[in-house]
């Protein structure tokens, strides 16, 4: 099986403490439960095994165009001058042991899949198991892990290496994660 670790939008606007949206609990429930040292384990684990390491990053356009109109959850994101690529906002937090072969795409979208030069990667990689971290365990990684089961992909999820706004909401959505996907803590993923 060839297997990819994708990290989902550990972008500073969602993690950083400073970040408008990490103000929502993102910030507070990642320093509470440690998440950032468990994402850094998994990626020198992902490493140590020569696992294809992929970091999908939510970013809008300079003026907004490719943002979804019609987004609840997205229409705020211009008046508010967040999530604008090549900006701090976007940015992956410098706390990820990310490093420069590690290959980034982006997405306009709550899930990976909306990003088509992502999907061509997977396909011309031959990859066909994704290991999910990411924020949020009931947005992104929710969504992209529905995706991944309906596009034939094995999906593992790294629960302790996600995070949500509040324990609530993680909970919620590891349980709904598991009906279709191997849930499982960091120390117990196998590349």
């Amino acid at each position: 099986m060839n297997k990819a670790l994708v990290l989902v939008d550990f972008i500073n606007e969602i993690v950083h403490p400073e970040g408008k949206l990490a103000a929502k609990g993102y910030a507070e429930y990642i320093e509470r439960h440690h998440t950032l040292d468990q994402v850094n384990s998994l990626i020198h684990s992902a490493r140590d095994k020569s696992c294809r390491i992929l970091r999908v990053n939510i970013q809008f356009d300079v003026n907004y165009s490719n943002r979804p109109n019609k987004s609840l959850l997205f229409a705020s994101a211009e008046k508010f001058g967040v999530l604008k690529a090549n900006t701090w906002s976007t940015e992956t937090i410098s706390d990820l042991a990310v490093q420069s072969e590690d290959k980034e795409f982006s997405k306009s979208r709550i899930s990976i899949f909306s990003s088509t030069e992502f999907t061509e990667f997977l396909k011309d990689e031959g990859i066909n198991s994704l290991i999910l971290a990411g924020v949020s365990t009931d947005l992104a990684v929710l969504a992209s892990a529905f995706n991944a089961h309906d596009l034939n992909y094995g999906i593992t999820i790294a629960k302790d290496a996600c995070a949500a706004a509040n324990d609530e909401d993680h909970n919620s959505a590891v349980k709904q994660l598991s009906k279709f996907s191997q849930v499982l803590d960091v120390e117990e993923i196998q590349f």
